[in-house]
């Protein structure tokens, strides 16, 4: 079995669980630190883009066999996309402030449970983390 099934297979009994806790936290998140405590930098787009990519493995047992086999690289680009991207563009994006440093030094925990492969999860963050700097320094290039 390759690693990615490997990863995969680990975290399919909790992934349920976490299409839940993604598909309804970045939506409530975006509440809370638009208007409850507001940041400095919120964006509504990517918080639903990640609810949406956690929301395609809500279905996963009823796609046919054959995108059933893409599941494990597609679970692999949503979690970086939803743990390592997010929360470190997020942090980029609110100046290192507090609660965005604690955000992500949490998602770092998150990430390494449902990635659980040391390898995959580093160099996974590592192109996140590269990824992420990018695009923060284009929008920022933008304002």
């Amino acid at each position: 079995m390759n690693r990615l099934q490997k990863i995969y297979n680990y975290a399919e009994p909790n992934m349920s669980l976490v299409v839940i806790m993604g598909g309804a936290g970045f939506p409530l998140y975006y509440w809370v630190w638009e208007y409850l405590f507001p940041q400095a930098y919120e964006n509504l787009g990517l918080r639903l883009l990640c609810t949406a990519s956690v929301f395609v493995m809500a279905f996963r047992n009823h796609y046919s066999n054959r995108i059933k086999k893409f599941l494990p690289v597609y679970y692999l680009f949503a979690m970086g996309l939803c743990l390592p991207y997010f929360f470190f563009f997020m942090m980029l994006m609110n100046g290192w402030s507090d609660v965005w440093v604690l955000s992500f030094m949490s998602s770092i925990f998150i990430h390494i449970l449902l990635v659980h492969d040391t390898r995959m999860m580093f160099l996974q963050a590592f192109v996140c983390l590269v990824l992420a700097s990018l695009t923060a320094t284009t929008f920022k290039g933008q304002s």
